[in-house]
């Protein structure tokens, strides 16, 4: 049984993989502190609003990780209540295609902004729509950074299901690869496997400059 982090449109939410159930979520706090006044931390709360954990930035521990493995655990206490009468989810792929369907917008409104660009101008709806898409990417990346934790072996894994069920997980970077390419091909039949090639790995590419810009402007922020 596998348990991990979702993004949903305004909290992360977490979830049995192979069910699809949600069991908990993780909820930013600010909190009161006597010592130290008001504090940002998080609570991750199981389904029933019951508060499991709580962190705060006096001992910090990285949401992603601890919130899945704190969940199953509790479901694991509570003898998966939860789970009873919860059916095998017929779309576990859904996040996959969704990072495959996040590459090819990404790559689609790049080669849009560069046609646009070296014609009648580069339009605000598709400078718009590649920026959202590349964060949309950035945040899909962020919460796959803390995996998937395999409850029955008692192990992180990589966050993305492989497209054969009896291979490995992939990560980020490798899924992104798999799954932007599959996405593509359905869309775009006509490209070859070079031009696929390199429209992801421009995608890639632009992602990681985007992620290291922010990393140097928080940590530019924190001195």
């Amino acid at each position: 049984m596998r348990y991990r982090i979702e993004r949903e449109d305004d909290y992360f939410s977490v979830r049995q993989v192979e069910t699809g159930q949600e069991l908990g979520y993780i909820s930013s706090e600010t909190f009161v502190d006597r010592d130290h006044g008001l504090i940002n931390g998080y609570r991750i709360v199981n389904s029933a609003g019951d508060e499991l954990a709580k962190f705060t930035a006096l001992n910090w521990a990285d949401p992603f990780i601890f919130a899945p493995k704190i969940i199953a655990m509790n479901e694991e206490y509570q003898e998966f209540r939860n789970l009873k009468g919860a059916v095998w989810s017929t779309d576990l792929g859904r996040l996959e295609r969704r990072l495959g369907a996040l590459l090819a917008d990404t790559a689609l409104s790049f080669a849009r902004g560069l046609f646009e660009a070296s014609n009648q101008g580069l339009t605000a709806q598709t400078r718009d729509k590649f920026a959202q898409s590349l964060a949309a990417l950035g945040y899909m990346w962020m919460i796959s950074q803390g995996g998937c934790f395999n409850a029955t072996t008692g192990k992180e894994e990589p966050y993305f299901a492989h497209p054969w069920p009896s291979r490995p997980r992939l990560g980020f970077l490798r899924a992104a690869l798999v799954y932007g390419a599959l996405e593509l091909r359905i869309r775009y039949p006509d490209l070859t496997d070079a031009e696929r090639d390199t429209l992801l790995g421009c995608v890639l590419g632009w992602l990681a400059d985007a992620l290291a810009n922010e990393q140097a402007e928080l940590k530019a922020s924190l001195h």
